[in-house]
């Protein structure tokens, strides 16, 4: 037996025990789909923006810290959608969305700790400014879609906020999630669950081998500031 017939064996015996649908590479199809015509950073951005806005709340009981990928694994296909179009989305997000190796799409270290100190709407507001100077079409190009991509990492914790809010014992993650979206976190708290989001969108967007670096480092000072004032 060949290494690829053991493959695809052990593939075949893990979809009869245990099968599920990706669903996240067929929310990304359809943002890229729809997005055709763009250019390539801006169809990467709308698949990312597509993919966050179906993704479903998921809540554990007793969690701390909240954001999961459950929703998008799923046993059966959403209603309206076949066998075909699923593995025409697996071909497309295999083929044109998940970048290679050399590319620089996965074993990378995020940096988490301007995320922390600019806060999600620091980093908008920075974007916004870069787009009203002077600039090659291309790289205009460029700013928009990570416009894009941020505005919808945004749109999900306002929406992820909305979601807690409305469940009274998970009231206090909505008041945490609503206030990370817009501005940098003010607690360790804070701090810890927008570094989770964000590696989490990172990994529903299938970017392998992403770390979280020094966490020890860009965390510290919040724990610091508790830690000092009695807070924590």
């Amino acid at each position: 037996m060949t290494g690829r017939e053991l493959k695809e064996r052990l593939v075949g015996i893990r979809r009869e025990t245990e099968p599920y649908y990706r669903l996240s590479r067929l929310w990304r199809a359809w943002g890229y789909w729809e997005s055709q015509g763009r250019s390539g950073p801006m169809r990467q951005a709308c698949s990312f923006a597509r993919m966050l806005a179906e993704l479903p709340e998921v809540s554990n009981p007793g969690e701390l810290i909240v954001g999961s990928t459950q929703g998008a694994l799923a046993k059966e296909l959403p209603s309206g959608v076949d066998e075909a179009e699923y593995q025409k989305a697996e071909k497309t997000v295999e083929q044109e969305l998940n970048l290679p190796f050399i590319a620089h799409w996965d074993h990378a270290c995020p940096d988490y700790q301007t995320l922390l100190e600019l806060g999600v709407g620091g980093i908008l507001e920075k974007i916004r400014e870069e787009q009203k100077k002077t600039r090659p079409a291309e790289e205009q190009e460029y700013l928009s879609a990570m416009e894009k991509a941020v505005g919808a990492f945004q749109s999900w914790l306002y929406s992820l906020a909305a979601f807690y809010r409305g469940k009274d014992d998970l009231h206090s993650h909505g008041k945490r999630l609503e206030a990370i979206a817009s501005r940098p976190p003010s607690s360790f708290w804070e701090a810890v669950q927008l570094v989770w989001l964000a590696d989490l969108a990172l990994a529903l967007e299938e970017r392998g081998a992403i770390v979280f670096g020094r966490m020890d480092q860009y965390l510290y000072p919040f724990y610091l500031k508790e830690n000092n004032s009695g807070s924590m």
